[in-house]
């Protein structure tokens, strides 16, 4: 049974925008989705994460590059200290990017499911390899 769950960056910014996760438990992301959402924003190129912030006026978009860059404490993330390791195995065992392995050593680590918005079907096999629940919320 998991405690929580691990979220891609989609769903952090969904989160934070005041859409309610289906999810038991508290909830954790990884640096790289916290990396990859801080840089687009900022980019402003109008894609999947972007893309919503560019209807916010200016006022909106600083108050939601603030919620960003200092992460309410209820979201929480691992310290790299504590996942790479494992990160670093299950990548070179899974043939896994730095994002997948982090995200799934996170879980693993934190004994929560994978929740995210797009499905990868590499992290979903490396996830029931070791037990980790894994589903897309789109």
């Amino acid at each position: 049974m998991s405690s929580g769950a691990v979220i891609d960056d989609k769903l952090i910014l969904e989160a934070l925008s005041g859409r309610s996760l289906v999810v038991d438990g508290p909830l954790a992301t990884t640096n790289c989705w916290w990396w990859r959402m801080s840089v687009a924003l900022r980019r402003r190129t109008g894609g999947a994460l972007s893309g919503p912030a560019l209807t916010l006026s200016p006022v909106e978009f600083d108050a939601l590059l603030r919620t960003i860059d200092h992460l309410p404490e209820q979201l929480m993330i691992p310290d790299l200290r504590e996942t790479l390791p494992l990160a670093a195995d299950l990548a070179a065992e899974h043939q896994l990017n730095l994002m997948s392995a982090e995200a799934l050593a996170v879980a693993a680590t934190i004994d929560a499911d994978l929740v995210v918005a797009t499905d990868n079907p590499s992290l979903a096999r490396a996830a029931a390899s070791i037990r980790v629940s894994y589903r897309v919320t789109p």
